[in-house]
Parts: structure tokens; sequence; C-alpha cells
């Protein structure tokens, strides 16, 4: 019955996401990447873009926005509402990018796995900007698909101001925002009025570069400094020149990308390779945008980091990688139901995912601090002496 009323059990899936999300929101402490970023937005706002510039690895707009949630209070809840805002409004517009290419109770499963992912939740757990990358990437993809509908001022101008935030965001939004630009480059021989459609892609487009011209000079060429924000976890995400490790890059860390969007990557993989052979199969070009719109992000990060400019690693930096890959385990769940002789075993399988999904989900809610530094400036705060203060106050 509910899924005859789809917005009804879409509000019930984004009433547990919220649960899940609001839950002992404020209970564990900063860790220490999360301090960092308290501490940039602390001050006025030259101090918060110096600061970000400095220290960062990522452009300013998340840390301007913390700046200006301060105003409301500095505890560990207020502190992380905007990624658990992100968070929650990710699962309706996770149905509503999915509904472009699937049913209602499909598009309903996609929403539920943003619900449910661990990695997901203690992204909106975090005082840190993945949560609303994530947002950003399908509300740019939503775009993306709207303007291809209907190439409007409108929607031109909306998909532009999109693409300028995001680019303010996170650099993973420039390479999402560089796909969508090849996969538009191929579709627009087939678009109605080319010209004119290209005309108001151009426009949306400007938009982007300002924003990039921006991030350059206020952070970019800050933090383009030798080894200056490397880290070792990122090192399996470069391609380090041999063929062996060409394949490795290619073949596990796609698996560990998958595996970072829901537990058990496996079936993950095989619900989307399903999807993938179902639409390259269909002459739909809905559908065949749907194939390019997953694929060439992929292939375009794969290349960054085949050039050592950007990780392709299973980890946040590839966040704004996972709505499409939400969709297409959706679509391929969608075909699998449809062959009836499978269809029971579909159900089944869906069935330990989502158990999984929740098993991995409450052990994340009840884990320890990642780094629990309560202790630690409860006792240097009770052996602050007066002259300490002095120093602090007055530099």
């Amino acid at each position: 019955m509910w899924l005859r009323k789809p917005i009804i059990a879409l509000v019930f899936i984004t009433a547990i996401g919220a649960a899940l999300r609001i839950y002992n929101l404020g209970f564990k402490s900063l860790w220490v990447d999360e301090a960092l970023l308290f501490q940039f937005a602390n001050g006025n706002i030259d101090h918060v873009l110096s600061q970000n510039a400095l220290y960062n690895s990522y452009p300013p707009l998340f840390a301007v926005l913390l700046h200006a949630i301060l105003n409301i209070g500095t505890s560990e809840w207020i502190l992380r509402l905007i990624p658990c805002l992100a968070g929650i409004v990710a699962i309706p517009v996770m149905y509503y990018l999915a509904r472009n290419f699937v049913t209602h109770p499909f598009a309903l499963f996609a929403a539920l796995l943003v619900a449910l992912s661990p990695n997901q939740i203690m992204y909106s757990q975090q005082v840190v900007a993945y949560s609303l990358t994530f947002l950003l990437a399908q509300v740019m993809l939503c775009m993306f698909l709207l303007f291809l509908r209907r190439a409007t001022w409108r929607n031109s101008l909306l998909l532009g101001f999109v693409i300028f935030f995001s680019i303010w965001t996170h650099y993973g939004l420039a390479i999402l925002c560089l796909a969508i630009n090849i996969v538009f480059f191929i579709k627009i021989f087939r678009l109605d009025r080319p010209r004119r459609v290209l005309g108001l892609w151009l426009v949306a487009q400007t938009l982007g570069l300002l924003a990039v011209y921006g991030v350059y000079h206020l952070s970019l060429k800050h933090q383009f400094t030798p080894g200056g924000f490397g880290t070792d976890y990122l090192h399996s995400g470069y391609w380090d020149g041999s063929f062996q490790n060409l394949l490795s890059i290619a073949i596990f860390n796609t698996r560990d990308i998958f595996a970072f969007a829901f537990p058990l990557g496996y079936l993950l993989i095989i619900f989307a390779i399903c999807g993938v052979i179902w639409l390259a199969k269909s002459k739909n070009p809905i559908k065949a945008t749907a194939l390019m719109a997953l694929l060439v992000p992929f292939a375009v990060t794969f290349l960054f980091a085949m050039a050592r400019l950007y990780p392709y690693v299973s980890t946040r930096q590839t966040i704004f990688l996972l709505p499409m890959l939400y969709v297409f385990v959706a679509i391929g769940l969608a075909y699998l139901f449809n062959l009836k002789y499978i269809r029971h075993v579909t159900l089944i399988l869906i069935a330990i995912v989502l158990f999984q999904g929740v098993k991995e989900t409450v052990k994340y809610l009840k884990s320890a601090d990642i780094e629990d530094m309560r202790a630690i400036v409860s006792q240097l705060t009770s052996e602050m002496s007066k002259d300490d203060m002095k120093i602090i106050t007055h530099g």
C-alpha cells in the first residue's frame, strides 16, 4: 500500500534517515579534522579564507558556512548541523534523481540505501563538507537532466548556480562538472535546436568558470605546495606507472568505491553491472544518458588518477561519484526483479543488503569517538594559568 503512495513511503524513509543522523549528533567529541575547521571558522571572513587556504585542502565555502553557524552556538551539535541537514535532504533528492530512470519502488530503494548507508550517516555527523558534497553532486545531476529535457534560460541559470556553489565546496565536484560537459557534447547533436542549447549551456558553464577563477585565487594556488596536503591513505589512489598497478586501481579501487557506498560492495557491483547491461541494450536516449552519467565521471576520475592529479580511491574524495552508483544499483534490481524466474531471489538479495547496512550502521552509532579529545581539553583547561590566558588573548 505504501509503495502505491510513494510520497508517504519517501517521508517515512527520510524520517528513518533523519533519526539515524540526529541520534547522538553531539555525543562524540570533535576529532582533529573537525577541530581544525572549527578553528578556521573563528574570526572574520579574511581569517576564515586565509586559514582555509593555508591549512585545508578544500575550497572555502564550507568553512564560510561554518563561520556563519557559529552565530547560533559552538556545541558539537550546532557545528554538525549543516552536514546533518545536507545528509537528510540528500535522501529525498536521491529518490528524485533515481526516478528519472526507474519506477517508484526502486527509486525508493535508492533513497533507502542513502538513508541507511553507514558512511553517509558518519559524514552527516562530522564537521566536514562531504555530505554537502554528495548532496550537491545529486542536485547537479538532477539539474543537468532537467536542462537536457528543457533547455531554457531558467534551467540554464539554475544549473549554473549549482555548478558555481559546487566548485566552491569540493574539488571533486569540478571533476563531475567536467564529466557532465563531456556527456553534454556527446549528446548535443541529438538535441533539438543545438545552437540555442549550446548557447544556454555556455551561460551555465560561465558561472562555473567564475567559480574556478575565484577558488583558484582564494584557495587552490596556496594549496598547490609539494607534499603540503599529502596523506598515506591516498597513495593507493594514484598510478605508479606500472601495468600491474593500473589493473589494481581499476579493479580493486572500483570495488572499494562500491563498498564505500554501502556494505556488501560485491552485491552492489553485480546489481550495477546488470543495470549497465540492461541500459546498453536500450535505444532510449534517457537511458543512454544514464549510462554515460555513470561511466564518464568514473572514467574521468580514473584518468585524473593516472595523471596523478586526483585520487581514484574508496573514501570521501570520491563521494561525488556515488549518486549514479546508487541509481544503477536500483536499475539493476529493477531489471532482475522483472525476470520472473529470479524475482524471489532478488528480494532475498535486497533483504541481505539492507540487513548488512543496518548492522554496520548500528555498529557505527555505538562506536567510540575517533579521537576523544574532551579529556585532554578538560585537563589543559584546568591547568591553564592567567598568564596563559594573556598570551592567548594578546598573542
